[in-house]
């Protein structure tokens, strides 16, 4: 679980990386009630747990609700499963609950233990959401990291090119 902890600096991690010295005052310590886990978040976000079968998913918003990071962990995962058919079965659960989510990029390592996809949500011919999702796999675990945010100021508010 202390991977938690770099939750935020994988979302913010290109413009972190690019400062010589990270700046903590913007952010806040968070430690669940059961004591499971801990992240740094900015301050005033909303942080909340869900329990999954095998693991937990931990996401966290803004005050306005705008900006969503996720980061699920998976305790144990079937042999079978590598990156690429998480990531699938994974989008397939979204788009029961989101019909017009589009994926408009994926990538995956030769290996297929890590992949990454790029989504949208198009509504009226306009692109409503942008998002980003992480699959990796180090069986028999598995994370999975994602993002999304408004697409009209996705760039500004995860600090991402």
């Amino acid at each position: 679980m202390k991977l938690l902890l770099v939750l935020f600096f994988l979302v913010w991690g290109q413009n972190a990386l690019a400062q010589s010295q990270i700046n903590f005052s913007d952010f806040e310590y968070y430690v669940s009630s059961e004591g499971a886990f801990g992240i740094y978040k900015p301050k005033g976000w909303k942080v909340g747990t869900q329990k999954q079968i095998n693991g937990r998913m931990i996401y966290v918003t803004d005050p306005q609700e705008q900006l969503y990071v996720t980061l699920t962990y998976l305790e144990r995962i079937e042999q079978r499963l590598d990156s690429v058919s998480l990531a699938k079965s994974t989008l397939q659960n979204m788009k029961k609950r989101v019909p017009d989510l589009k994926v408009v990029e994926a990538r995956t390592s030769k290996d297929r233990m890590k992949t990454v996809v790029a989504i949208e949500r198009i509504e009226g011919g306009q692109k409503l959401i942008k998002g980003k999702y992480t699959f990796d796999i180090t069986k028999p675990q598995a994370l999975v990291m994602g993002y999304e945010a408004p697409a009209k100021n996705f760039i500004k508010l995860c600090k991402c090119n």
